[in-house]
């Protein structure tokens, strides 16, 4: 396999207060939900992708009930101590999120056993056969670039890239504006991503001195990776590439941190045909 996969969650009622909304945007059971979408797609038991590493932004893993115990995954939780260090219960819910992806990070770059790692986050539904289609797409996309791109397997609210695979059936294209994209529910990072310069751009941007739930993770990536830069400006051009259709899909409407819109326009239960 190309890439692992880990799936990022927290113990919510762990942390004392509910997540901007989290159980009306989302139901209370979404990681359940999600864990049966991984059960019917056969993600769980893909014998190349175990152990799964779920990273765990809380000490305490109760919400995740049997899958505690679940041989096929790895847990990763953060440590008592560090969690009375952050001060966690009284944390932004943007500062908690970026806090769960650095951890995530640092527990791959140290692993080194694969150059690409996909990261889900909790609330989401993934496609049946989207290991496949993102290999299918990674192959054709990699020749093609200089250095490693960034891919999102998810697209909320775009309405150009449903019009183009109900066209022609285009399984992928570049996203010309990466500073105008939001939502990480399905990513996948290459090793040479990430650097102890980028952790600390996000632990300064984000988790000490978040200013407004727009200065969210995704901008200070971007920005560690001169996405923000024309292109002729940039000492690397790593390129965002977004499948078509997106590989997995929020669960419920509206983002928690807020009242947008957060669903892919364009998402196919399963796969099967998409995938010839």
């Amino acid at each position: 396999m190309r890439f692992c996969l880990s799936i990022l969650t927290a113990n919510r009622a762990e942390l004392g207060k509910q997540s901007w909304g989290d159980s009306k945007i989302r139901g209370e059971d979404y990681f359940a939900r999600m864990m049966e979408s991984l059960e019917a797609a056969g993600t769980l038991d893909c014998k190349e992708l175990q152990p799964i590493t779920v990273v765990v932004g809380t000490p305490t893993t109760d919400h995740m009930g049997a899958y505690q115990r679940d041989r096929r995954l790895r847990i990763v939780a953060l440590s008592k101590e560090n969690a009375e260090k952050a001060d966690l219960p009284n944390r932004r819910p943007v500062q908690r999120c970026a806090m769960n992806y650095l951890q995530c990070w640092r527990d791959f770059q140290s692993r080194l056993d694969h150059e690409w790692l996909v990261v889900l986050e909790d609330d989401v539904l993934v496609a049946k056969g989207w290991i496949e289609y993102l290999n299918q797409v990674m192959d054709e996309v990699l020749p093609q670039c200089e250095y490693a791109p960034l891919f999102t397997l998810y697209r909320p609210v775009d309405r150009l890239m449903k019009r183009m695979y109900e066209k022609s059936k285009v399984k992928w294209f570049d996203i010309a504006n990466p500073m105008r994209h939001w939502g990480m529910q399905g990513m996948a990072y290459h090793q040479g991503h990430f650097d102890p310069v980028l952790f600390k751009a996000v632990r300064d941007g984000v988790v000490n001195n978040p200013k407004t739930p727009v200065e969210i993770l995704e901008q200070v990536l971007f920005k560690h990776l001169e996405m923000d830069k024309p292109v002729e400006k940039r000492e690397k051009n790593i390129r965002f590439i977004a499948t078509n259709p997106s590989l997995v899909q929020h669960i419920g409407q509206q983002s928690a941190i807020g009242c947008a819109q957060h669903q892919a326009l364009l998402f196919l239960g399963d796969l099967s045909d998409a995938k010839k």
